[in-house]
């Protein structure tokens, strides 16, 4: 469980982002700037930046992300299977991600979706992570780095076309499907060549 500290920086940190998300969606992503993100916040516009890192990352950032890497990293690195590591991961953050923040999540991946600037941050974030998930993977002594790496870039792009897909039902199913059926389809091509 967090320490207060830590409670406190979350729930800053979601004040902020729903202001901005707020203000997003009233003048649009571009015309916003952090200045006016952070006064109508009413905080700095340093305490976005040391949160945030930038504009984009107040989209990017996602609170259920530290959830689901920090079980998917653990899993991986003692050694469990890539599929129920993601399995875990997804069933510990599915509900409270997908559906009961569903508007939100919905609305932060619109912005992504038509924004080079955040799908260029987005790309670094995932390069770092990429990076995470194959020492991961190398550790937990499955793989040898070249396939780890191999299988976190087909893992990583998996779960972005799962999420781009789920956005583009509308959040009618619940993602953890359209990744298992992506998991699934991958199996079977992979089987069958």
């Amino acid at each position: 469980m967090a320490g207060l500290r830590q409670q406190k920086k979350q729930a800053a940190m979601r004040h902020i982002q729903q202001v901005a998300m707020s203000l997003f969606a009233r003048e649009g992503f571009t015309k916003v700037t952090v200045e006016q993100v952070a006064a109508a916040a009413a905080v700095s516009p340093s305490s976005i930046y040391r949160y945030f890192g930038s504009k984009e990352g107040l989209v990017l950032h996602d609170e259920y992300d530290d959830i689901f890497l920090g079980i998917l990293l653990a899993d991986l690195r003692a050694g469990q299977s890539i599929l129920s590591a993601l399995k875990r991961g997804l069933a510990a953050i599915g509900q409270a991600h997908f559906q009961d923040d569903q508007a939100q999540s919905l609305a932060r991946i619109e912005l992504w979706a038509a924004h080079p600037a955040i799908q260029a941050a987005a790309s670094l974030y995932l390069s770092d992570l990429a990076v995470q998930l194959t020492d991961a993977i190398v550790v937990g002594g499955r793989h040898a780095r070249p396939a780890a790496a191999f299988i976190t870039a087909a893992l990583l792009h998996g779960m972005v076309a799962a999420i781009v897909t789920w956005h583009a039902d509308g959040g009618q199913r619940p993602v953890e499907d359209y990744v298992l059926q992506g998991l699934a389809g991958l199996a079977e091509v992979l089987q069958a060549d």
